[in-house]
């Protein structure tokens, strides 16, 4: 499948799926070629190469890595290609949406990507040009490239565009839970009002409690959606990144608290209970950034969009488990 981003691209139907496109495309190198079998074939094809990579397959056609132009050019004539291409290669199965397929290509700036089906046999390249047949230099190939990755950007926005109806449907269950978050927290202020009417000086905190749970709440969402452009889900990525932002909370919870706290001393005296908010504010801290690594990821899982979805419902809970943690404390700490 070659798409020309120019004219091609904007008539695609990006919901389709990728096998329904597929077509001619450049024929793979085979792992157990050496590295001079492989450039005679590249030589003997008969048309214009863009593509900087070549797809690589075992005896069985299915996908086993992608070499670069510049490994075969620098490696040994009788250099395997199994032993100078990289076996971690981004693909597509052939049931992918367009619009996935091509989402993928812009993140990871790919003018190329391989498409296999469900046993890993190669299928085809969905492979991104534009109208320009030569480069000359250097410069005006990077300037190729660059305007293949804003014309699918440019083809990508316009076709997510929705009226407004469609985007009413598409995002007011999710803001949905917004509303219930913000009645879950009036419930719970009001569960606790008995130290709130003890300690009234403790409510003008609870924003503050609110925003900064919040704030890293969406910081972690977003540095977990790398793992959203996978086709499985990484378990074991989640999980390290999950420790690794728990950790980076905790110690952005010591640092906010300690702040507060010391603000607060100069404003308001001895009138506050200020242990309980500066260890509330790194409780909910830590839990809400735990809560912004998993709901993306989980989303994506029961595959919903999480770009949509993510944010509204991670600041669900966020607001709701920090706003009981913050008063918890509290009334722990005054009533006992």
């Amino acid at each position: 499948m070659r798409v020309n981003v120019q004219s091609d691209l904007p008539t695609l139907d990006l919901r389709k799926k990728v096998s329904e496109y597929l077509g001619h495309s450049m024929p793979p190198l085979y792992v157990n070629w050496n590295v001079q079998q492989a450039v005679d074939h590249l030589r003997s094809i008969d048309e214009e190469v863009q593509l900087r990579y070549f797809y690589v397959v075992d005896d069985e056609n299915k996908l086993a890595g992608v070499v670069s132009s510049h490994h075969l050019l620098f490696s040994k004539p009788d250099t395997l290609i199994g032993d100078v291409m990289d076996p971690l290669v981004i693909c597509v199965d052939i049931d992918t949406k367009v619009e996935e397929a091509v989402r993928i290509m812009r993140e990871h700036r790919l003018a190329g990507l391989p498409v296999v089906d469900k046993e890993k046999h190669f299928s085809g390249i969905i492979e991104m040009r534009t109208d320009t047949t030569t480069a000359q230099s250097l410069k005006e190939r990077q300037m190729m490239y660059d305007d293949i990755f804003q014309l699918i950007g440019i083809s990508l926005d316009q076709g997510q565009r929705q009226g407004v109806a469609a985007g009413y449907i598409s995002r007011m269950p999710w803001l949905a839970g917004n509303l219930i978050a913000g009645f879950a927290c009036a419930a719970i202020a009001g569960y606790f009002r008995e130290v709130l009417s003890l300690v009234i000086l403790l409510a003008m905190f609870i924003p503050l409690v609110l925003t900064l749970s919040e704030s890293i709440s969406m910081q972690a969402m977003t540095l977990s959606l790398v793992f959203l452009h996978r086709k499985k889900v990484p378990w074991g990525d989640v999980g390290r990144r999950m420790f690794q932002e728990m950790k980076t909370a905790l110690l952005l919870g010591v640092t906010a608290g300690l702040a507060v706290e010391g603000l607060a001393y100069l404003l308001h005296g001895d009138e506050l209970p200020y242990l309980v908010i500066a260890i509330s504010i790194c409780v909910s801290m830590v839990i809400s950034a735990t809560i912004g690594v998993v709901v993306p990821v989980l989303i994506h899982g029961i595959r919903l969009d999480p770009t949509v979805a993510a944010g509204p419902v991670a600041l669900m809970f966020a607001d709701t488990i920090a706003t009981a943690v913050y008063l918890g404390l509290a009334t722990w700490f005054i009533i006992g």
